[in-house]
Order: C-alpha cells, then structure tokens, then sequence
C-alpha cells in the first residue's frame, strides 16, 4: 500500500498507540479478546463523539455533506468507510480525525487538550527516542495495574 499524505495525517499519530492495542486485546484476567474490526472502532467512536457533544445524525450529514444513509451505514458499522469520509466526519465534529482510529475512544480523551499535543510531539521524536518513551509508559501501566490489585 502507498502512503499518502492523507493516509499518514490520519493514522500516522497512532502508532505511539501500539501499545494501547495491545492492552486492548486483553481481557481484566490477561486473556486475549477477539480482534474488533477497524469499521466497528469508527462506528463505536462516531457515536461516542455525537453523543458527546449532542450532534444527531441529521446535524452530522450537514456537518459532513454525507448523505443519511451513507452516515446510517457509516454509524452502524455496515460499511468499511474511505478515507476521505472519516476525515470529513472528523472535521465536521471538530476533532483530530486520528482520534476515530482508536480502539475504546472515551469521552474524557475528546476533551483533553493535551492528548493532541502529546501525539505531535511524540511523533517529532527520534525513532530511539520513542522506544524509550514508550518502554517507559508500558512500565507505568504495569505499574498502576499492580497498584490496582494490592
């Protein structure tokens, strides 16, 4: 696959996330959990981001200049959404569109400004520099899991 520009905008900041993913794909217990598909992560946060800041369909379709039923199928997961449609849907609710990308998105993470700062800096890192950053935040995690089982 050729990487365009538009395809590095959009999910190039998510690898800082990796490790995040891999949290993700395991149960409370450490068992692993089925893969979601990427279409169900965007659907999931669509919904998240309209509820968050009241936004209905109707209002989404104008936002974006989608049809209804491309936004029905796009918010139900009936569909694997294009590029530019993600991005579209991303301006029109004013967000980063990477932010749709990620897996178990929470209304908290919508409105923490630095959340955005955080990822431009880390991927002005050096490649060294992230791996040691990132060795760093897994230590933390595992850190606040064993602190959340004493």
């Amino acid at each position: 696959m050729e990487l365009t520009g538009q395809y590095l905008r959009l999910v190039y900041p998510l690898g800082w996330l990796k490790h995040l993913q891999y949290l993700s794909l395991l149960k409370p217990n450490g068992t692993a959990m089925k893969k979601r598909r990427l279409n169900q992560i965007i659907a999931e946060n669509v919904r998240t981001v309209c509820k968050k800041f009241n936004v209905n369909t109707v209002e989404l379709c104008k936002k974006t200049g989608k049809s209804p039923s491309s936004i029905s199928k796009l918010i139900n997961a009936n569909i694997e959404p294009k590029l530019d449609t993600v991005e579209a849907v991303a301006e029109g609710l004013d967000i980063e569109p990477w932010l749709l990308f990620i897996d178990h998105l929470n209304e908290s993470m919508l409105t923490e400004e630095r959340l955005t700062k955080l990822v431009n800096n880390f991927c002005a890192c050096s490649p060294e520099l992230r791996d040691t950053i990132m060795d760093y935040v897994n230590h933390m995690v595992e850190l606040e899991d064993l602190r959340k089982r004493v």
